[in-house]
């Protein structure tokens, strides 16, 4: 049976109100969601897909005409955590595998098809391993975990050199921004659904990330690339929007009682309501032997880009899908470290000893 609150609430906008006043069912809730996933295994598929003409969309968003391809290849992805230990992986026919692991100690960045701009005959597999504390201080910022799943659903990751550092498990997304600063707007039921709405203004994430970048370096880093010219002012005058971001950012959650307050659509707005991104969950599934729902599809529109950062369209232009194919937990032999010793022709690049090690592993 469905467990509807038995009020109402609206607080006036401005009122400081944190997560202690929260109603206590709302926070019970999302505490527990947020317990009961670990440990899980998920797999889905995830494209990108224009709403309007493909050069309308590029105008919109200044953007190349016509979109680059790493924006539009279809990407299936995986995602395994237990505990404060996680392991993803992208792959896509552009780039192929891709994969990130931590094991609690070492952050291990693997690509089994590293392929650059050789071309498919001659890859070049690679495998770094590195101690989290030493990438928490050269690196803090640098994002690894791979989780477009979760970014929209109510849950909040460690995804960042730093946070893995601190060795956090995974946290409700309401609680997490109500923590750092963040205060409550309103509490509403939203419709005849009766989904309540929870709206936060909290502190920016992607600005408080992006105001710590050294843009020389930025620049730097990719002029030793093979990058264009037209491609570096590009990639720097997104940084440059995104540091230029107000400090603050509203965050809107759509909860379901009738499914433990799980998020059934989510949203991110400026100070003046004006929508920058619109997520929506549905075929929900009850996980086998626990109290949690999780969606199997996502549908998220985006009304910015990170080349007009700052800039809220009316309509929006993208759409990313998201297509959840299991969810499970981990096997029991799941291992959270990688091993390319018996992948041929990889170079691993050990930093966790005293001194770098660098192995090749023979060829085929």
């Amino acid at each position: 049976m469905s467990r509807i609150l038995p009020f109402l609430i609206v607080l006036l906008v401005g009122s400081v109100v944190h997560a202690a006043d929260l109603p206590a069912e709302i926070k019970n809730d999302l505490t527990a969601n947020a317990k009961a996933l670990s440990p899980l295994s998920i797999n889905w598929k995830q494209e990108i897909r224009p709403l309007v003409a493909e050069g309308e969309a590029a105008e919109c968003f200044k953007l190349p005409n016509p979109l680059p391809p790493e924006y539009l290849t279809p990407r299936r992805c995986e995602l395994s955590f237990s505990g404060t230990k996680i392991r993803s992986s992208v792959y896509t026919p552009l780039w192929r595998l891709c994969e990130q692991s931590f094991d609690g100690d070492i952050l291990f960045i693997g690509n089994h098809d590293n392929r650059g701009e050789a071309g498919p005959d001659d890859a070049q597999p690679t495998l770094s391993k590195n101690r989290i504390e030493d990438f928490a201080d050269e690196h803090p910022n640098d994002k690894w975990i791979t989780m477009d799943y979760f970014a929209t659903t109510g849950f909040w990751f460690p995804q960042t050199s730093l946070e893995l550092s601190q060795r956090v498990p995974v946290e409700s997304a309401v609680l997490k921004l109500l923590f750092a600063n963040g205060k409550i707007v309103s509490i509403s039921k939203s419709d005849a659904d009766g989904l309540i709405r929870i709206l936060i203004e909290a502190p920016d994430p992607t600005q408080q990330r992006f105001a710590k970048v050294d843009l020389k370096a930025v620049e730097a880093d990719l002029r030793n690339g093979l990058n264009s010219d037209e491609h570096i002012q590009r990639e720097l005058e997104a940084l440059k929007r995104l540091q230029a971001l107000p400090h603050n950012k509203r965050f809107a959650f759509y909860l379901d009682p009738a499914k433990r307050h799980a998020v059934v659509r989510y949203q991110e707005l400026t100070q003046n309501d004006e929508v920058l991104l619109d997520a929506r969950h549905d075929k929900f599934e009850k996980i086998e032997g626990r109290d949690l729902w999780l969606s199997r599809r996502s549908l998220i529109n985006y009304h910015t880009w990170v080349s007009i950062a700052g800039i809220a369209l009316k309509d929006p232009v993208l759409q990313q899908v998201i297509e959840v194919s299991s969810i499970q937990p981990p096997a029991a032999d799941f291992g959270f470290s990688l091993d390319y010793q018996n992948v041929p022709g990889a170079t691993i690049y050990d930093n966790t000893g005293e001194k770098p090690t660098t192995t090749r592993v023979p060829g085929r």
